[in-house]
């Protein structure tokens, strides 16, 4: 079950039928994949934070932990839906984090592009510490 978070202020609530992420586990490589539902939004500002992964990412030298995840975001505010950019940083372990490069500087906030009925799909791997 995911958790949606703004980065600097607001609340972002997922919808409770469209939460959920599934994952698989082989070795110490965790793939995880799904769609998500806004059920609401309230003047989110920041980037896009989703939390709640199944394992901690690992903590590698040289920041080898780091993985990048593909994002789609269907009906945001405005915007196109390419625009958009996700990854997981080992120093977060748990956080998978969504930016857009709507303003032309990376990374520039996403929380503000959503709206109720978006839908944001996801496909990530990344390396566990355990």
């Amino acid at each position: 079950t995911v958790t949606a978070t703004p980065s600097t202020s607001g609340t972002i609530t997922l919808n409770s039928s469209q939460d959920l992420l599934s994952y698989t586990k082989i070795g110490d490589r965790v793939f995880v994949s799904g769609s998500l539902l806004v059920g609401s939004v309230s003047s989110p500002v920041g980037a896009i934070n989703l939390t709640t992964l199944p394992y901690t990412a690992a903590s590698l030298a040289e920041r080898a932990g780091n993985s990048i995840a593909v994002v789609n975001i269907q009906a945001p505010v405005s915007g196109n839906i390419a625009e958009y950019s996700a990854w997981l940083s080992q120093t977060t372990n748990n956080t998978i984090s969504i930016y857009t490069s709507e303003s032309g500087a990376q990374p520039a906030n996403a929380a503000h592009l959503l709206q109720t009925d978006a839908q944001i799909w996801i496909s990530l791997n990344y390396v566990t510490a355990s």
